[in-house]
């Protein structure tokens, strides 16, 4: 499975890091306007393997599903949202819900190659 790494290869303090099982990171989040992102990237650990990655936007009118669905009733604020998501133990079937579209987002990915 690919871990997330923080954009850039850089840790950001605007960015919270949603855990997964293993308590690794597994999407990192940061608030764009009254939207949120959230990133992962892939480096490939061959050559001929590709590095992979993707952005996810959710727009402000899903806060009010992820709330219900995750039972974060106690705020209003997406990233405690998902602060509250990562710490309840729920970080990888967050991060399957974005990418089975159960949580509706706009998705941008690429895809690299060395030389």
């Amino acid at each position: 499975m690919a871990e997330a790494i923080p954009m850039n290869g850089w840790s950001n303090m605007s960015q919270l890091e949603i855990l997964g099982n293993d308590g690794k990171a597994v999407l990192y989040a940061s608030r764009d306007g009254e939207n949120v992102k959230l990133e992962f990237e892939y480096y490939g650990r061959s050559p001929g393997e590709s590095d992979l990655e993707v952005i996810y936007t959710i727009w402000s009118s899903q806060y009010d599903f992820i709330r219900e669905k995750y039972s974060a009733s106690e705020t209003q604020d997406i990233m405690k949202m998902l602060q509250f998501i990562s710490d309840t133990g729920r970080g990888e079937e967050f991060r399957n819900d974005l990418r089975s579209g159960v949580i509706k987002s706009e998705r941008f990915s690429w895809m690299s190659f060395g030389d």
